[in-house]
C-alpha cells in the first residue's frame, strides 16, 4: 500500500471522528436548549401565578382598608349614630 493510501486513510478516519465529536456536540447543545427552554416555561408559568397572587393579594388587601375606614368614619360620624 502506498503512503499517499495510507495518508487518505488516517485523513478519512480523522475526518469521521471529528464528524462524530461534532455530532455529539450538535445533540448535546440541542437538549441543552430543549430543557433550557421548558425551565424557563416554567419559570414564566411561576412568575405569572407569583403576579396574579401579589395582585389578588393587592386587592384583597384595598377593599380590607375600605372596610376598615368606612366602619371607622360611621363609628365617627355624630349624624349617623343618631
Amino acid at each position: 500500500m502506498s503512503a499517499a493510501v495510507r495518508r487518505s486513510r488516517a485523513l478519512l478516519q480523522a475526518a469521521h471522528a471529528g464528524t462524530e465529536v461534532a455530532r455529539r456536540a450538535l445533540a448535546r447543545g440541542v437538549a441543552e436548549a430543549y430543557y433550557g427552554a421548558a425551565v424557563a416555561t416554567e419559570k414564566r408559568s411561576a412568575a405569572a401565578d407569583s403576579l396574579a397572587a401579589a395582585e389578588e393579594f393587592e386587592r384583597v388587601t384595598r377593599l380590607s382598608r375600605r372596610g376598615s375606614r368606612s366602619r371607622v368614619l360611621h363609628r365617627r360620624s355624630p349624624s349617623l349614630t343618631g
